[in-house]
């Protein structure tokens, strides 16, 4: 008889075990899992192992959320003859030739991802599985063996809270998405939730969302009392938490089913997020689970208020340059070197942009003739502050190349009181989207 791993080996990292597989009549089912006592049925890993359009391809390997836990998983389509189903018990006509099973850890968090999917991926044990039927549990002691082992401590620095893969970093994304990163980076800073298609295999994307979780990251946080912006140490932040603005929640895929549940409130408005799904029907039947949709390089929305935000201004433009001169210059450093600087780069510019926002908010910077036109005109107290062109100059952002406008989008969203002041005047902030 198998033993359970899971409830002796404690600081374990994987907490469940999972087979899941497609059936022509019965569709996606779970095969075999263990503990059996672990409810993979509330998050329905079926349909995110087996995403929608998998039998397309042969291989893929795919992130999700399981409750409050990740899950990586590797997919397989197989050929099979009438000799081999016949073999395994099967009617051939049942499995129309192609026998589709998914693999997969339940994790405690991400920080392992890539080394179970090369487990999953390159072992010849694991590989034998996928091929053939097993009515015997014990013939996943393997993978029960391997969960077991899985106890190392969790390493601290910047390039192990986000976890990533050489071959789709930074430098993936700027090849992919150009200057539209830059378009995501401030689209991210406004805690927007943020859907992205693709047709299987979806490893690339899942991969991806690692490097893009962290272009919105910052040391300073909302303090959810006020309309202000509170400092926070890194010593004092926990990882769970990580610094203000980290509102990209890693959610991975997603299918129709839970767009459609909305557990937890995972995917309402204000709940800012990136995710990614196969279901392009989506767009059009889920628009209350998403602001941003992201197809390819086309970057779309349903509502008019962010139209503005959709398309680059000059001074993205330049931040691409700034990017690919990173790029050109880091290209011989290490993938951890290089994952760091460009990390450095979003985290500092965000730093610089809400430090210079938490300053201003305390309205001390103001200048007095705008002050006295403004209270005069009812609009605003003695308390308000103002962001001018040599402040958004300080957050490291252009004030003549568009980001006066992007700087008084931010300010409105997280409703702070502040005036932005233009040349030729000034435009108080008040509203939110």
């Amino acid at each position: 008889m198998t033993v359970d791993p899971f409830t002796e080996s404690e600081g374990a990292d994987i907490v469940c075990v999972f087979v899941c597989h497609f059936h022509v009549k019965k569709g996606n089912l779970i095969e075999w899992s263990s503990p059996t006592s672990f409810d993979l049925k509330t998050d329905a890993v079926e349909f995110k192992c087996l995403p929608s359009g998998s039998h397309l391809v042969k291989r893929d390997t795919v992130f999700f959320k399981v409750g409050d836990h990740f899950a990586v998983s590797h997919l397989k389509n197989v050929h099979i003859d009438e000799q081999q189903s016949n073999s395994d018990g099967k009617n051939l006509e049942d499995e129309r030739g192609t026998r589709m099973r998914a693999i997969g850890f339940v994790c405690k968090s991400v920080l392992r991802f890539q080394k179970y999917a090369e487990f999953l991926t390159r072992s010849e044990d694991v590989s034998r599985l996928y091929e053939s039927v097993h009515n015997d549990p014990d013939a996943y002691e393997i993978l029960q063996s391997y969960a077991k082992e899985q106890k190392e401590p969790v390493p601290s620095g910047l390039s192990y809270r986000i976890p990533y893969s050489p071959n789709y970093g930074f430098f993936s994304l700027i090849e992919d998405f150009g200057v539209k990163l830059l378009v995501l980076w401030k689209l991210s800073l406004l805690n927007l939730r943020i859907l992205f298609y693709s047709s299987p295999p979806l490893e690339k994307l899942c991969n991806q969302l690692y490097p893009l979780s962290i272009i919105s990251r910052s040391s300073f946080k909302k303090n959810f009392c006020v309309s202000q912006l509170s400092q926070t140490s890194s010593s004092e932040t926990s990882e769970a938490e990580d610094d203000f603005l980290d509102v990209n929640k890693f959610l991975f895929y997603v299918s129709l089913l839970d767009l459609s549940a909305n557990r937890e409130n995972r995917f309402s408005e204000g709940s800012g997020y990136m995710a990614c799904t196969s279901d392009k029907v989506a767009e059009e039947s889920m628009k209350s689970c998403y602001d941003i949709f992201v197809d390819g390089t086309s970057i779309r929305s349903w509502r008019r208020d962010l139209a503005s935000l959709l398309k680059p201004s000059k001074a993205d433009q330049t931040r691409l340059t700034e990017l690919k001169g990173l790029q050109l210059f880091h290209s011989e450093y290490s993938p951890e070197e290089i994952h760091e600087t460009f990390a450095k780069y979003f985290i500092d510019l965000n730093n610089g942009i809400f430090k210079t926002l938490n300053e201003s908010c305390e309205g001390d910077n103001i200048d007095g003739s705008h002050m006295a036109q403004l209270e005069s005109s009812g609009m605003v107290s003695s308390t308000v502050g103002e962001i001018s062109s040599a402040h958004v100059s300080q957050m490291g952002l252009l004030p003549n190349s568009g980001d006066m406008d992007f700087v008084q989008e931010v300010a409105a969203h997280f409703d702070l009181n502040v005036v932005v002041v233009k040349d030729g005047g000034c435009c108080p902030i008040f509203t939110s989207f």
